[in-house]
């Protein structure tokens, strides 16, 4: 047993354990997270005040924002 899976049972067993099994994935868990992009409102903001144009372009590049 490595290091590292050792830290991961002694901090979770059952996410170790399923990570191992291959039944989860911490990345695409922490990818699919409900918390939203902390910095997307101040860009979102930056975006309104620089013009018309580079908040059409910031809105389409966001297409999670409507």
């Amino acid at each position: 047993m490595s290091k590292s899976v050792f830290q991961g049972f002694e901090e979770c067993e059952a996410e170790e354990l399923a990570e191992l099994k291959g039944e989860w994935d911490p990345d695409d868990h922490k990818k699919k997270s409900s918390q939203p992009d902390p910095l997307i409102f101040g860009n979102f903001i930056h975006s309104y005040f620089q013009g018309e144009e580079a908040h059409k372009a910031f809105l389409k590049e966001k297409k999670t924002i409507k």
